[in-house]
């Protein structure tokens, strides 16, 4: 995934600044599944559940982590 998709999925929100998972459900791995991400440019903050993250992005599950 890159700054230039999240930025083409939410235009007229500025530049990309951050992503972030917020919240987990605390079972298993890295925590468990996604339940909130926070998607940050500089003109706005976006904050979906961790399944619209994973719809819009074309993921197989909610259950992922983010790497750099």
């Amino acid at each position: 995934m890159t700054a230039a998709a999240l930025e083409k999925a939410w235009p007229g929100s500025g530049s990309f600044v951050s992503l972030a998972v917020t919240a987990r459900d605390g079972n298993g791995a890295w925590g468990g599944r996604v339940v909130r991400v926070e998607v940050r440019f500089t003109g706005a903050t976006r904050s979906l559940t961790g399944d619209q993250f994973r719809s819009w992005f074309g993921l197989r599950s909610d259950w992922f982590r983010l790497q750099s």
